[in-house]
């Protein structure tokens, strides 16, 4: 039986979340004193050079997911906990990366491999399936 999570899958959705600790990286390096971000979509998108469409879904995805917040109506961006607290993203990519090296795991031994219990690891199947779905 061929794995489902073989590399031309795994590997741009690793690249995927990257872009999302990228563009968390840069709301944290940009935050006013009260934690907030007012950088423009459009000069987000410059920074990471990437176009506007994607910053938007980036933004929207990582609200979904609960790590940052919109703040106001207008486009500014705060972080609800630090990587400390919500380290779910990284999590995901080392989920990620056990499918490429070992893909035949059952769940149980794919939550005993990260050192997560099995609600935090139907918590990261979630993510992905909406990662996915983006």
């Amino acid at each position: 039986m061929q794995p489902l999570f073989t590399a031309d899958i795994v590997d741009p959705l690793i690249q995927r979340i990257e872009n999302y600790n990228r563009l968390l990286k840069l709301i944290d390096l940009k935050c006013l004193e009260e934690g907030s971000c007012t950088l423009p979509l459009k000069v987000m998108a410059n920074f990471l050079d990437v176009t506007h469409a994607d910053i938007s879904k980036w933004i929207n995805k990582l609200i979904d997911f609960g790590i940052i917040e919109q703040v106001g109506s207008n486009h500014v961006y705060k972080r609800k906990s630090s990587e400390i607290d919500n380290p779910s993203l990284n999590r995901l990519i080392d989920l990620l990366r056990l499918f490429k090296d070992s893909p035949n795991l059952s769940f149980s031994l794919q939550a005993k491999a990260l050192d997560i219990s099995i609600t935090e690891l139907e918590y990261l199947f979630g993510m992905l399936i909406q990662i996915i779905e983006s």
